[in-house]
This record gives structure tokens, C-alpha cells and sequence, in this order.
């Protein structure tokens, strides 16, 4: 039979891990070194702590704390029933005393109720003023109707040592003990049946969400859950090897255990808290400012609670033990980064617990000028088109939250955007020139580093209707069959992008399809292909172009382009683009939109290439 004479010590339980100076829990000043084994609050100022030899209690949710009772006796457990009626119980393992004691004046006055040597009382627990029930370390089994002030003995085992006691009503409760003993009633502790966990460690602490659903905690880091009243119990993962000595919930998802190591004062003590989210199913530690055991924890609601442990340590939490998150650490663009493009992604390490970061970017480092801020749920963030501009320097930063708080700002970091492409300049067709084809080809100036070219064609100059939009690699586009109607004048404008954004748009420029006339001249067919010229020339501002399309190769067709270039080699004018039969051709210029100059007109009619200077006279 396993004896736990460790039942008056206080306890901990490992936590592998650092102490956070962002922990979830904090220290409060308790005035004694004594082991503390149990606290109990009625609301979110009034509380009591016991333990050894010590009564405690706080008006002020823990700020202060004052010693109301100092005894001989060691104190195991308290509990109240509203802010006046409460009892403790304890006595001493090794000496076999048992001890109650009963305030009715809110613990100014602790009067003895029982006294005997059937082991030290480890829990009472009472369900109105008057019913209650104790157990103690002999394997005694008390229950009193007159609110503490007699006790009769209900069980004895004197094989087992009982260490908790709980009633869900006057008739349905369980008592925990050692090597995995546990009993139930439905009577009110009259008989009692023995149910089991599957396991023959000492179990210490439990408590019940409903007469179907509880738990219990036990050494060797275990945490047994029914859902049925205990018939089974089913062992929930905790990733402990300590004892683990109470439980609470505050709701059917949300509970807490508190545990800890086997030696009293041990050099090697630890201290570790467990939460759960999902009504037991699984745990995951807490972070305490202590290596102190922790014996009991009370959670008043989902946030406010105390813990009692060794050696005095008081913990409360005021955020249901989670910690605020810690600053993120700021990865992706490196600091001081240089030509970044400005569809940037930002990318820090995600901080431990935090449900949102807020991330902010300005142009100055003490972010008085904001220029993108946002609240996002990963550890990234996409800058949205428009908020970075190119060729400049930002800053920029993130701080962690959840429901807790918010963490400090993370260290500022900075990055500089790359230069965009300049504005291209337009070269044909000429602004406002008339007598394009449907299909003319739209020219402009190539520049160096670009990936490509936005060209938009509408039929309003502000671009709100597109009558063509593309994205192509080289600095000219050929406008497809279909876009443009004839007389009808056509805006258009382009944008260049390299790896660092999209630049400015060119000026605007327009330009009217009319049909170019082309009619044949004389009756032969001509051997070859040859541009014959213009008449008049020097024009001003029209002029008649002769050529013919040869029959020297034998197609029936021929692809007949006919451009007109300046003396800069620009092309100002497409006269001819498509197929023509073999004949002679002529065709008439209308100069009117261009400056006086010197203009050479070129015929391609497949490799075949002529050029004939042409002289505009204004």
C-alpha cells in the first residue's frame, strides 16, 4: 500500500522551458515561507489561503494578504459557501490528528469542530451550510447535516488513504485514494461502489462539470476524464510525468491543473500550470514566475484566478494564465534592404499565442507619417498596390495580440524601393493623325531593363471605356482585326514594367482610322516590284505615290506594306498593309498633320524592299 505522506507538502510539476518575463502569472506577497495547500475565492477581492500552520486572507483580490488563523495544525484544504460560512480541515498524517475548524464571521473567529486520530482530514466538502463530507488520510469517510459542527463516521478503510472528496448533489459523489482507489455513491455516501481508472497511482484531485462529466488528477502526470458519470475513464495526454494535485474548470471547454514535484523543498522543484481548451481532450503548460510546486489552483472565472504553493508563493493571473505575446521578430525584407520591387511582402517569425499582428510602414523612422497599417491573422503581409511608390525608403514594423494584450512593437526595420521605368514616348502615328488603317501598328520608344508594355486604346481620354488593352515584350503593337471602326478617333497611351513596378503612363495620343484609297493605274501586268515615286514632290500637303506589285514570282497575291518614315528613321504612317493582286498602283498622301521635312516612303512586298525620299514643303 502506497502512503501519501506527501499529501501535506506542497507540490509542482515539471515545465520544461525559461521563465518569461511576459508569463500569464505573477507573484503576490503572502508574509510566511510556510507551504500554502489550498485558496478559495468568493469574488474578484474577497479570498483565503491555507497551509502550513497558516490561515491567510485578502479584502483586495490578493494585494494584500493578512494572516487570520496561526496553529499547530497543518491546513490541507478550505472552503466557503458564501462570504461568512466556510471550513478548513488538516491535522497531521504522522501523528494521525484530525482537525476541522468552521468560521461564521468570514474567518475573523476559527472555531474547532473536530478533533480526532483517525488520520489528517485531506477535503471537506459541503454542498449547502448544513450537508458536507470529509475524508481523511486513515481511510475515514466523515459526513455531518448540522453544518460541520458534528461529524459521524460513514466508511472506513483503514487499508486506503482518501485524498478528495466531491458531491454534484446530496446523493451522487466520489472519493479519491491512493494506488487508484476510488468509490462512488447515490445515496448520499450510505454504500459505496468502487469504480476504477486503470491505474494504480495515487490520485489526488477532482472535479465534476456535471453528475456525468468529470475528471481526476493523478500522479505520474495523469489526467482520467468520464462522461459518464465513471463508469470509464479514459487517460487525456498532458505531456506531464509529475502529479498533478488539483483541477477546475470554469466552463465545459476551459479548465486548469496544477502539480508538482514529490520532494518538499526540493533544489530541483518546478513549477508548471496546464490549460485546456477543449473540455480535457488535451493540455499544453503554462509559463510561472516560480520554480515553487503548485499545490491548488482556483479560478474565479475564465481570466481572474490564484494559485497556492510552496514555500508562500502566491500566483494570481488576471488573463486566464495565457501570456501576452512577445514582440515578432521581423525576417523578410532584410534590414536595410535595397531595390525592392512594390508588391512586397513582409514576413516575421509568428509569436507564441498571438491570434493578430498589426503591421505598420511609414517613410519616417518614428512612424508620426503612417503609410500602410493593418491587422493580420498570419505572419505575413502583402502591401497592397499603391501603398509603396518606387525609389523610396520605408520603415516599418509589427506587434503581436491575442486576447490577452498586445506585445511591444518589434525592432523597426527598413528597405528601400527600386526605380520604375520612365514614361515612354510615343512615335507613331503621329498625334492627331488621320488615315490610319483599322490594323495600324501603334510605335514606341524601347527601354533599357523593361520586362514589358501596357498599351491602352480607348475612345475617351480619360481611359474609363478600353477599346484594346495588352501587355506585350517589344516596344510596338499591331492592333488586331476588329478593335478599331473607321472614322472614329482612337486615344492611346503606354507604360512600361521592370522589376521593380510599373511606371508612369506616356502622354496621351490619338489617331483616326479613315480608308486609304488605292487605285490601279494601267492595264499591263508588271514584270517586278518597284516603288515608282511621288508627284508632286516637293508636296504640300498631299501627293500621289505610284508602285507596282510584280508578277515575277507567280503568286496571284501579294503582301504589300507601304510606310511612311521622318529622317530620324520613325515611322509616321502606314499607307498599305495587306494583300494586293499583281498591278500598278497608285495611292495618295495626305501630309497635313506632319511638319515640313524630308520623308521617305518605303514598299515591302515580301524580301523586297524600296525607298524613295519625299520632301513636305509647309
Amino acid at each position: 500500500m502506497k502512503k501519501l505522506f506527501f499529501y501535506l507538502a506542497v507540490s509542482a510539476i515539471l515545465f520544461s522551458g525559461n521563465l518569461y518575463s511576459q508569463t500569464g502569472w505573477f507573484t503576490q506577497y503572502s508574509g510566511t515561507s510556510n507551504a500554502l495547500r489550498d485558496v478559495q475565492f468568493i469574488d474578484q477581492n474577497t479570498g483565503w489561503m491555507v497551509g502550513w500552520y497558516t490561515i491567510l486572507y485578502t479584502s483586495n483580490g490578493g494585494n494584500n494578504w493578512v494572516q487570520q488563523l496561526s496553529s499547530t495544525h497543518g491546513f490541507t484544504a478550505v472552503q466557503f459557501i458564501n462570504s461568512q460560512t466556510g471550513w478548513t480541515s488538516g491535522g497531521s498524517v504522522t501523528n494521525n490528528v484530525s482537525y476541522i475548524a468552521k468560521t461564521t464571521n468570514g474567518g475573523v473567529v476559527w472555531n474547532s469542530v473536530f478533533n480526532s486520530s483517525i488520520g489528517a482530514v485531506m477535503k471537506t466538502y459541503f454542498i449547502n451550510p448544513d450537508l458536507g463530507w470529509g475524508v481523511t488520510s486513515k481511510g475515514y469517510i466523515l459526513k455531518s447535516t448540522d453544518g460541520g459542527l458534528s461529524w459521524s463516521t460513514i466508511y472506513i478503510n483503514t487499508a486506503r488513504t482518501y485524498t478528495y472528496c466531491i458531491f454534484v448533489n446530496q446523493n451522487t459523489g466520489w472519493v479519491t485514494g491512493d494506488s487508484g482507489n476510488l468509490l462512488k455513491t447515490t445515496d448520499g455516501g450510505s454504500t459505496w461502489n468502487t469504480q476504477t481508472c486503470n491505474t494504480s497511482e495515487n490520485l489526488l484531485g477532482m472535479y465534476f462539470l456535471s453528475p456525468t462529466t468529470g475528471f481526476i488528477t493523478a500522479m505520474g502526470g495523469f489526467v482520467f476524464k468520464t462522461t459518464n458519470g465513471g463508469v470509464n475513464w479514459i487517460s487525456k495526454p498532458t505531456g506531464s510525468t509529475y502529479r498533478l494535485n488539483s483541477i477546475i474548470f470554469t466552463n465545459s471547454s476551459t479548465g486548469w491543473v496544477s502539480g508538482g514535484d514529490p520532494i518538499l523543498n526540493s533544489p530541483f522543484a518546478v513549477s508548471q500550470i496546464l490549460r485546456t481548451n477543449d473540455g480535457g481532450e488535451s493540455w499544453s503548460p503554462q509559463s510561472t514566475p516560480t520554480s515553487n510546486g503548485v499545490a491548488s489552483i482556483f479560478m474565479l472565472n475564465s481570466s481572474t484566478g490564484w494559485a497556492a504553493c510552496m514555500n508562500g508563493t502566491i500566483l494570481k493571473t488576471t488573463t486566464g494564465g495565457l501570456p501576452i505575446p512577445a514582440a515578432p521578430v521581423l525576417v523578410y525584407p532584410p534590414n536595410n534592404s535595397t531595390d525592392l520591387p512594390v508588391n512586397l511582402t513582409l514576413l516575421w517569425s509568428p509569436s507564441s499565442g498571438a491570434t493578430s499582428y498589426k503591421v505598420q510602414v511609414s517613410t519616417v523612422a518614428n512612424f508620426y507619417v503612417i503609410t500602410d497599417s493593418a491587422t493580420v491573422t498570419s505572419n505575413q503581409y502583402p502591401v497592397p498596390a499603391g501603398k509603396l511608390q518606387p525609389g523610396y525608403t520605408y520603415f516599418w514594423r509589427v506587434k503581436a495580440s491575442n486576447s490577452v494584450g498586445a506585445s511591444d512593437w518589434s525592432t523597426v526595420w527598413c528597405f528601400s524601393t527600386g526605380l520604375v521605368p520612365q514614361a515612354p514616348i510615343l512615335i507613331s502615328p503621329v498625334n492627331g493623325f488621320i488615315g490610319t488603317s483599322t490594323t495600324p501598328v501603334l510605335d514606341w520608344d524601347s527601354l533599357p531593363g523593361v520586362l514589358s508594355y501596357t498599351i491602352q486604346i480607348s475612345t475617351v481620354p480619360n481611359f474609363t471605356i478600353f477599346t484594346d488593352s495588352a501587355t506585350v515584350l517589344q516596344s510596338k503593337y499591331t492592333v488586331p482585326s476588329g478593335k478599331l471602326s473607321l472614322n472614329i478617333t482612337y486615344f492611346w497611351r503606354v507604360n512600361a514594367r521592370n522589376n521593380y513596378g510599373s511606371g508612369p503612363w506616356s502622354s496621351v495620343w490619338s489617331f483616326t482610322p479613315q480608308p486609304v484609297s488605292i487605285n490601279p493605274s494601267g492595264t499591263g501586268l508588271p514584270l517586278k516590284n518597284e516603288l515608282i515615286g511621288n508627284y508632286p514632290n516637293p508636296f504640300n500637303p498631299t501627293t500621289k505615290i505610284k508602285f507596282n506589285v510584280g508578277s515575277n514570282n507567280g503568286a496571284s497575291l501579294k503582301n504589300v506594306t507601304i510606310a511612311v518614315f521622318d529622317a530620324s528613321g520613325r515611322r509616321v504612317d502606314v499607307l498599305v498593309d495587306g494583300l494586293l493582286p499583281t498591278g500598278s498602283y497608285e495611292i495618295f498622301f495626305n501630309g497635313d498633320k506632319l511638319s515640313g521635312g524630308i520623308y521617305f516612303c518605303r514598299l515591302m512586298i515580301s524580301d523586297f524592299t524600296e525607298t524613295k525620299k519625299m520632301v513636305l514643303i509647309k
